[in-house]
């Protein structure tokens, strides 16, 4: 947690464990999860399965509301009593996930997302990603997890890592010791409105015993496979030459604040588009000598599953010339909307001594189609672009770019619209 120190300092982690929600722990107990069953039941900060028996189909969940279309992480410790390893081809399932509703049936119904046992002859360790009752899973039969008649202890750990991919890993310690393989399944589509943590048992009528045991510590970090933060980034109102001490890397950091805060563009106003599938290079002008420069932004009316690399560039005779800094943007999709995009930077840059910087934007496909109005060539209020000469400008070449020095091809008619934001960063101690 950051803390605030006499004198005007503060201090914080960089690593700091900071999940969206945190259940079945010393703090927040069993709170806000639903009714006991015959087989899941909660005490203190845990919750009890007991994935025996024939024809289970019962769960105990936790409302998170909503999570991301996207990405997010699910952490919790597993203490098995004991894993059984079931009767052949007869399914016995424990299963951890989010689900689209507070009663799914059988082993998969409506959306969801899940990390499952399945003891039927031997011990299956899944991920599912189901669509509408249509599941879609990566399996291995005794790994990670085998059937053992002693108490044993895992650390799992569940992701979304894009709308279309998920993952499962198994620890033996607190989520440093991976044990076996990661299970993962890709090419998922359609699945959304997940909201709610579930510990689930699902069997068939001839099942034999499967895991018992109890799931504690449970973790949701929502819209991200990150779990850990930068404590630094949480901390923004604060005045100009700030002293941040980072507690777990011993550095330290001061407060850089720009004399203008905001988003500086140029170029084209008007609600008009046309495609741009080359690098571009737009002139901003009227900066304040030494603001920060944290991210770049351009107007777009429609793209399809396309990134963006953006950067900054130094002018020289009213000319894009060196590499100051870059970012890029994840592939995404617009459609029909124009909209100011942003790209933060790798690293803020600082504004030159003569205000004027260059943004370049380039796509990874053919498909955006940018803000944009044409004009006559030849006034530097204009756009500059690569063509596909050597070295090539074109988003067939997008892996290459950007170039430390800029390459111009001509001036052009295209009018696009891209600007800079500026801001405030730390910035660590004895660096530029």
């Amino acid at each position: 947690m950051v803390e605030a120190l006499s004198g005007g300092r503060w201090q914080g982690s960089s690593t700091a464990d900071i999940p969206t929600v945190s259940t079945l722990n010393a703090t927040n107990g069993t709170t806000n999860w639903s009714a006991d069953t015959s087989k899941l039941t909660k005490s203190g900060n845990t919750i009890t399965f007991s994935a025996t028996g024939t024809s289970n189909d019962e769960e105990i969940y936790y409302d998170l509301t909503s999570t991301s279309d996207d990405k997010w992480t699910l952490r919790f410790k597993a203490d098995f009593t004991s894993i059984g390893a079931g009767n052949n081809a007869q399914h016995q399932q424990l299963q951890f996930g989010i689900y689209d509703s507070t009663n799914p049936s059988g082993n998969a119904s409506g959306d969801a997302i899940m990390f499952y046992l399945s003891s039927a002859g031997n011990v299956s360790n899944a991920v599912n990603g189901v669509n509408g009752g249509t599941s879609d899973i990566t399996s291995t039969n005794n790994t990670p997890i085998a059937s053992s008649g002693s108490a044993v202890t895992y650390y799992i750990e569940l992701q979304r890592t894009s709308s279309s991919a998920i993952q499962a890993k198994v620890f033996s310690d607190e989520y440093v010791t991976q044990v076996g393989s990661t299970l993962s399944k890709t090419g998922l589509s359609g699945i959304t409105g997940l909201r709610y943590l579930m510990v689930r048992l699902w069997s068939e009528g001839g099942a034999g015993n499967g895991a018992v045991g109890s799931v504690t510590d449970m973790k949701f970090y929502n819209n991200t496979t990150s779990t850990t933060t930068d404590e630094k980034t949480t901390l923004t109102n604060v005045p100009a030459n700030t002293r941040y001490e980072e507690t777990d890397t011993r550095k330290i950091y001061r407060r850089v604040v720009s004399s203008s805060i905001g988003t500086t563009k140029a170029g084209a106003t008007a609600d008009s588009n046309s495609n741009i599938t080359y690098l571009t290079y737009k002139q901003i002008t009227g900066l304040t000598s030494g603001d920060i420069i944290t991210a770049v932004t351009f107007d777009a009316y429609s793209y399809s599953s396309t990134a963006f690399k953006g950067g900054v560039y130094t002018d020289s005779s009213n000319q894009p010339s060196s590499l100051l800094g870059s970012g890029t943007l994840a592939s995404g999709s617009l459609s029909n909307t124009y909209t100011t995009t942003s790209i933060t930077l790798d690293s803020p840059v600082t504004v030159p001594s003569d205000g004027k910087v260059w943004v370049a934007i380039v796509p990874s496909t053919n498909s955006p189609n940018l803000r944009n109005t044409t004009e006559g060539s030849g006034a530097y209020t204009h756009s500059v672009y690569a063509t596909s000469s050597s070295p090539s400008g074109s988003y067939t070449n997008y892996a290459n770019m950007l170039y430390s020095t800029a390459n111009i091809s001509g001036n052009g008619t295209n009018n696009v619209r891209f600007g800079v934001t500026t801001g405030s960063v730390w910035k660590e101690r004895n660096t530029a």
